[in-house]
């Protein structure tokens, strides 16, 4: 990473701080949902503005569901064309019991994780890193019911989306 001299009576400019603070959303509010088809997060999605950046790529999902097998939470995120995002993780998988991830996924990759029942919230914890193409636009999870069922799923508020840009 290239940090950009700043001396004193300076003026620090937007390109010095970019690669220096990370940015981040924290979901302010539940979402639930009961369907099995992949949606766009209400609130964990970040804009990336510049072509040719690399980040380093965290995040935190709190979530809760059914009990185990019956409505579970599978996710996906959609980046830009041409971006590349390589992430693992932890979470308990829907076998139960076990934690799991231990993979290496790219954005497309459709990844489930168990639930626990109402009133047994879940975590979800991802690291990658993310180089995005000559095309800019938004980082934004998918997510929805792994099977379909009567109770909800849902991804609470303090869940949240950081990238730092390393380059």
């Amino acid at each position: 990473m290239t940090v950009g001299l700043v001396r004193a009576g300076g003026k620090i400019l937007a390109e010095t701080v970019a690669g220096i603070a990370p940015f981040a959303v924290i979901k302010q509010a539940d979402e639930a949902i009961t369907s099995t088809t992949l949606q766009p997060d209400n609130e964990l999605t970040l804009n990336l503005p510049t072509p040719g950046a690399q980040y380093l790529f965290e995040c935190f999902i709190d979530y809760e569901g059914g009990t185990q097998g019956a409505s579970d939470f599978q996710w996906d995120w959609a980046v830009p064309v041409g971006a590349s995002l390589k992430y693992a993780g932890f979470w308990v998988g829907t076998g139960g019991g076990n934690v799991t991830g231990n993979s290496v996924h790219i954005a497309s990759d459709v990844v489930t994780a168990g639930t626990g029942g109402s009133g047994n919230p879940r975590a979800i914890m991802l690291h990658g890193s993310l180089i995005v193409g000559v095309n800019i636009g938004p980082i934004t999870l998918n997510w929805a019911q792994n099977s379909g069922a009567a109770v909800t799923t849902t991804v609470h508020a303090q869940s949240y989306l950081k990238l730092q840009q390393n380059s």
